[in-house]
This record gives structure tokens, sequence and C-alpha cells, in this order.
């Protein structure tokens, strides 16, 4: 509003001095980092998403999803965001200026966070899950992975050598003590006993990005080199092919999974993750999903969308890029002895 009134009142003094003012109006596009963190809550009425350069901004179902609106700036990258059960918002994060991680969790919808992990032995965390309280998990580089048995009060970490200091790109529960890593290298960890002890698997050479389970014992895993799905709680792992390199999977429903992956391409599975359709491509590449049996978000690049499951599309989008608008002001006074020397006057508000 003061932007308009400071051009009223400009208007008002260009006309005095026998001068003809008109107004012309600029939007700039300016880009952000990367959306690299995802969270739904509970009954899908707010979707937080968060970038790169720490930046949290959330939309809501009662706005009717017209925007996002800035909510806080952490300062940090943020990797993946996380709504408990009890409506906390949780943020894994790597913290500015190296390569250290931080637990972070928010009560009042993501305004303000407070720390819950950090320490010379948390390296940036990618992954957060806390879908059984009071347990739950985190995991990130250099072989890091918190565990918690008190609801996120306080998080303890297991020992890097237990993954070899491979990176843990995604981490998830199928119980409350049962829990599963994936990393680079193809590696498949997995605890029966809170992060005790550990068994692990090679399903691949290359990095494997995301994993994702439902309580009915089906679950998918994507990586650089595909997907791979169970139908046994984890006991059996097959191969599916997917034309791309994937990042991140979640799982609708006990036979619904939704994938996405470098090319930006959302993939859609209706078989426990057996065989997959594309549901939308041609945009950025997609770092994070947040899905729930009512609706599903994908970000990644600068772009936000919604997609509906049944029928399968994107039914809307939003771009996260940051604008600048402004007015500029054009006086003219015809008749002038020399009509092609210009006056410029230049302001900033």
């Amino acid at each position: 509003p003061e932007k308009y009134l400071a051009a009223a009142y400009l208007l008002d003094r260009a006309r005095a001095a026998g001068y003809e003012p008109e107004i012309r109006e600029f939007l700039l596009s300016i880009d952000r980092p990367d959306l690299t963190g995802v969270a739904l809550a509970t009954g899908c009425d707010t979707v937080w998403a968060g970038n790169l350069d720490g930046g949290i901004c959330m939309a809501t179902a009662a706005g009717g999803w017209d925007r996002f609106e800035a909510c806080c700036a952490l300062g940090h990258r943020v990797m993946d965001l996380d709504v408990d059960p009890s409506g906390r918002l949780w943020a894994a994060v790597g913290l500015s200026g190296g390569g250290l991680g931080a637990l972070l969790v928010s009560t009042d919808g993501g305004r303000s966070f407070e720390e819950r992990a950090q320490g010379a032995n948390v390296f940036t965390l990618h992954e957060v899950d806390l879908a059984f309280p009071p347990f739950g998990v985190a995991c990130g580089s250099v072989g890091t992975f918190l565990v918690t048995v008190d609801d996120g009060g306080y998080w303890f970490p297991v020992p890097a050598p237990r993954f070899s200091y491979l990176g843990l790109n995604g981490c998830a529960m199928t119980g409350p003590m049962h829990i599963w890593a994936v990393a680079d290298g193809g590696r498949l960890f997995e605890s029966v006993d809170m992060g005790g002890n550990w068994t692990s698997r090679s399903l691949t050479s290359q990095p494997l990005r995301d994993i994702d389970f439902h309580e009915s014992g089906r679950g998918v895993i994507v990586g650089l080199e595909g997907a791979w799905h169970t139908a046994d709680g984890g006991v059996t792992w097959t191969s599916s092919p997917v034309p791309e390199a994937m990042r991140a999977v979640e799982m609708v429903d006990s036979l619904t999974a939704v994938a996405a992956g470098e090319n930006g391409t959302v993939w859609l599975s209706e078989d426990g993750g057996a065989t997959w359709a594309s549901i939308s491509a041609g945009e950025p590449g997609v770092w994070r999903i947040a899905a729930d049996t009512a609706c599903v978000w994908v970000v990644g690049g600068e772009i936000a969308r919604r997609v509906r499951l049944d029928p399968p599309a994107v039914e809307g989008r939003w771009d996260l890029s940051d604008s600048l608008s402004g007015i500029n002001l054009v006086f003219r006074l015809p008749g002038l002895r020399e009509p092609d020397r210009r006056i410029v006057l230049c302001a900033h508000y």
C-alpha cells in the first residue's frame, strides 16, 4: 500500500508541473534454492515446504491452497520435513558453513524452531521419521543415524562404523523397534532392536535414495538404478523397472505408492511397487514427497505440485520462486523544443 501512496503523490506532483505521467508495473522473478523438504499435517489441511537456503513456507486448505506464505528462515539447509502424530514439525538440516547437521522441532506450525540434536558426530541429516511414537529415527551423511525412545526429547547416535561411514540417504520404521536405512553403494541396513544390532545386504552398486513402508508389510526402495519392492515386510526385495534415477518414494496405502526422481517425472504404482506408470513430466527434478490417502505433494526445483490419485493427475502447481514487483512512472510533456532529450528520475522504495 505504501508503494502506491508514494506513486500517487509523484503522479500529482508531475501533473502539477505540466507533465502527462503514466504508471507501468513490472514483476521480476528471482531464483530461490531448490525445495528439498515437504510435510503434510494430519488431515491434509496444511502443507509445509523447505529449501536449501533454510526458508520454510506453508499453505492451507482453509486458504484454498491459494499461495504459500513464509513461516521462518532457519539459516541452514533444509533436507527433510516431517510432521509427527502429535502435530510437531521436524526439520532435518545441514548446518551452514560446513558438513555438520542438526535436528530441529517446531511446536507452533513452523514459525519458530528449537534444536533437539546436534554434535561433532552429527553430520548433515537427510531424513527424519517419527511414525511410531515415542520412537523415532533420523539419518544422514558419514553414517549418521539417530534414535529417540522418548518422543524426540533426546536423540542418541548409533556408531557410524556400523554403517561403514556410508552416507545414509533415507530411513523408515515398520514397527516400534524395527528400523531401516538405505545408503550409498546400494546398501540396505536393518535393525529389529531399535539400532542395537544391524544386518545389511546389497541391492545394487549404485546409491539408494529413499525407503518407505506401509503397515501391511509392503514397502518400496528407490535409487539411481530404479526401484525395489517387498510384500513380506522386507524379507525379500524384487527389482522394479523404472526408466529414471529416483530420489523419493511414499506409500499411500497397502498397494499405492508414489515416487519421483531426477527428471521431475511423478510415478504411480498401484500394485505395491511392482509396476509403475508416469503421471506427469517436464518439471524440475523432485527431492521430496509427502503423501496421505487424501492427497500427495511433490517438491523440487522451485515448484510444488499437488497430485490427485483418482484419476491420476497433477491438480495444482505452485512456483515458489521469489519475485520483485515495482512501478515505473513515465513522464511526458509534448511540444518541447528538444523532444529527443529525456530527463530520467530514478528512485527505489
